[in-house]
């Protein structure tokens, strides 16, 4: 009974998160932010163990899998814009996954940090059911990785708006790339409030982007003997 209460916990946690976030519109009120400060106050308060959260919630994790599949609906109805800007959209992903390997891994040898924290740290920059998978290929904790991405997504969703405004960035197909490549789902979600086409050319960047990163991540660190 209890995995119930836990699982109907957490639906009625996003549901509440996500209609303040559409009448405020305020992005620190985003569900992606909201719902799981919300759930972690009240486990704190009440004393629930996660293990016993989780029994019940689990089951919305094994949805993110079939729901990402989702995303490449866009893909298939925008297709041809994807085409016609093959090359930019190639151009910037390439470039957000560079610039993602090499920031993570300039500030973790800066921070003194060991293989094994690197391991969870590396697949933040693909949407969280590819993080998981990632995290298992190159035997990283799985829990601590969904962490760094979940926070990589909130932080691209809230600067990547103001990176937009900042230099004046009008191409759909641009603002799509950046917050795909950048804050993957969370970005996505954030690039559909900002149009259509938006959100179609962030759906697609993030998938991509996400089996990328999957081929690349487990070599890197076959190369530098991580694993």
């Amino acid at each position: 009974m209890l995995p119930l209460l836990y699982f109907l916990i957490t639906v009625v946690a996003y549901v509440l998160a996500t209609k303040l976030y559409r009448k405020t519109h305020f992005l620190l009120f985003s569900p992606f932010l909201i719902a799981p400060l919300t759930l972690a106050v009240l486990l704190i308060f009440v004393g629930i163990q996660y293990e016993s959260y989780n029994a019940g919630a689990s089951y919305l994790t094994k949805l993110l899998q079939p729901a990402t599949i989702a995303l490449v609906v866009p893909l298939y109805r925008y297709s041809g814009l994807l085409r016609k800007h093959l090359v930019a959209v190639s151009v910037g992903m390439m470039s957000g996954i560079m610039l993602s390997f090499g920031s993570t891994l300039t500030l973790a040898y800066l921070a003194g940090m060991d293989s094994a924290t690197i391991k969870n740290l590396l697949p933040h920059s693909v949407t969280t059911p590819f993080a998981m998978l990632l995290a298992d290929a190159i035997k990283g904790d799985a829990q601590i990785t969904v962490l760094f991405t979940i926070m990589t997504g909130i932080c691209g969703m809230i600067i990547g708006p103001l990176v937009i405004r900042l230099f004046n960035i009008q191409h759909e197909v641009s603002k799509g790339v950046l917050l795909g490549v950048g804050a993957h789902a969370a970005g996505t979600a954030k690039a559909f409030e900002l149009g259509e086409q938006e959100g179609a050319i962030a759906s697609v960047v993030t998938i991509i982007t996400a089996l990328i990163m999957i081929i690349l991540v487990p070599v890197l660190f076959r190369l530098f003997d991580m694993v």
